[in-house]
């Protein structure tokens, strides 16, 4: 409404107001589909949040148990739809399940949104879960892979972790974050490498090391060859950088996979 009557240029073009008009009645009709069917039609399911710590002040990390008989069909990589109370609802990466249907979900706190979730959030709260949606699937790539995580962008891998033999027969793992104590999933890594053979685990700590580079990543993971498959998930600045400077070293870039996520 602003634009049709505030804009002078749609103003005084018939057709561009015709154009512009046609956008918004599809915008408006898509979004009202979406919040007044789509949102009742698609897969769903309670939980309960069965525990949750706050292990810095602003990530949280959540384990949901299904309270019913029917428990979404979610694994590693995928993400979800969060609800806990009201009817806003949150994406999210899925950091693990287990074998009864619980979820793992960790959250940085970064906007309004989740800072009141990790503000309020407590064991025994209802919560709904829909999906789960996402194609970052490590299962697509071939036995030779590079997994890199920047800070939070860790939640899809260790959901990958959570299955024993999920690790391809030869992964390394590089766990980018600003020092050691910012890495808070490292124990955790460092225990499931230490279980697994075919994984590898390079922590990368950006204010003793430098940024993660390409040459580096050959250094400590050896050659890159055209068969290799390499999955990111992290900062947009990280995976733009090291998707150029990993294509310009031989990967193809159909075995560049990128998770992407900027909710806040």
């Amino acid at each position: 409404m602003h634009g049709w009557f505030l804009d002078l240029i749609i103003d005084g073009s018939t057709p561009l107001l015709a154009i512009y008009v046609t956008m918004a009645t599809i915008g408006m009709t898509a979004y009202a589909y979406d919040e007044l069917v789509l949102r009742h039609r698609e897969p769903r399911a309670d939980y309960t949040v069965h525990r949750v710590e706050r292990p810095t002040p602003d990530i949280l990390d959540l384990t949901l148990t299904p309270t019913g008989e029917t428990a979404l069909p979610v694994t590693g990589g995928q993400f979800v739809y969060l609800r806990a109370g009201g009817w806003h609802e949150h994406p999210f990466s899925v950091a693990g399940t287990q074998a009864d249907g619980s979820v793992r979900l960790t959250i940085r706190a970064l906007g309004r949104g989740t800072r009141r979730l990790y503000a309020d959030i407590s064991e025994g709260h209802a919560a709904t879960l829909k999906g789960p949606y996402g194609m970052f699937d490590h299962t697509l790539g071939g036995p030779r892979q590079i997994w890199i995580a920047g800070g939070i962008g860790i939640a899809p891998f260790l959901g990958w972790l959570t299955h024993p033999g999920a690790a391809p027969p030869r992964t390394d793992l590089f766990y980018c974050a600003p020092t050691a104590e910012d890495a808070l999933f490292l124990p955790e890594l460092t225990a499931a490498a230490a279980h697994r053979p075919e994984l590898r685990l390079h922590p990368t700590f950006s204010r003793s090391h430098g940024r993660l580079t390409a040459e580096r990543i050959q250094a400590e993971a050896g050659p890159i060859t055209p068969d290799t498959h390499v999955f990111l998930c992290g900062p947009a600045s990280m995976i733009e950088n090291l998707t150029r400077a990993l294509h310009r070293q031989g990967v193809p870039r159909r075995h560049l996979h990128a998770e992407h996520f900027a909710f806040r």
